[in-house]
């Protein structure tokens, strides 16, 4: 009976720790998500490429 609470009590304070723990590859996630902006911003400007090639067609 008392390991159930003391095994619950470990895996409570055992969450918590890896929480903290994952900030931590958050912050390095940025690096990575601030690499990709730049191939989503070259998507943008494939995306109007292609209203601008139909607008032009219509022309």
């Amino acid at each position: 009976m008392h390991s159930l609470p003391e095994a619950r009590n470990e895996r409570t304070n055992s969450y918590p720790f890896p929480i903290p723990h994952s900030p931590f590859p958050i912050p390095h996630y940025p690096f990575p998500i601030t690499h990709s902006p730049f191939p989503i911003t070259h998507y943008p400007l494939p995306i109007p490429h292609s209203p601008v090639s139909r607008l032009i067609t219509h022309d």
